[in-house]
């Protein structure tokens, strides 16, 4: 897919991608789960990267759990959705940054910046040349 197509995707279901998690009990366990997971695998604390993380649901979860955390999304609607919903859970203080940009380019963070990268549903699924993917892959995501 191109970064335009998968931009006008997402710009088109913000609320829906929103909602998305939260809507039935099947996509709850799915959210569930998934925090689950974090809880059990990333470091008791730190500066976490959503990378791909759309209108911002895990990174607002994060913060309530005490992380900083950098929110990385290609679609400028999810973004500024994403800092409405922040502000309205009164987490504004653990977003270190709301920044746009791509999995496959992350040229904009200095190297061992993050203790922890998330890059949940989507984002590697919408890299279709080998290279991007190979350079997604590779990127020194990790302190």
């Amino acid at each position: 897919m191109t970064e335009a197509l998968v931009r006008d995707y997402y710009t088109d279901c913000v609320r829906r991608e929103w909602r998305r998690l939260v809507k039935d009990a099947y996509h709850g366990l799915e959210f569930q789960t998934t925090l689950h997971f974090l809880e059990e695998h990333l470091p008791q604390k730190g500066l976490v990267l959503d990378a791909g993380g759309g209108p911002g649901r895990y990174t607002i979860e994060l913060a309530r759990r005490g992380y900083e955390v950098v929110l990385l999304d290609m679609t400028p609607a999810n973004l500024a959705f994403a800092k409405r919903q922040i502000r309205r859970a009164k987490v504004q203080d653990k977003i270190a940054n709301v920044a746009e940009g791509s999995i496959v380019n992350l040229s904009q963070f200095a190297d061992n910046t993050f203790d922890a990268t998330l890059c949940l549903g989507g984002p590697l699924s919408h890299v279709l040349d080998a290279h991007k993917i190979e350079r997604a892959y590779t990127l020194p995501l990790l302190g």
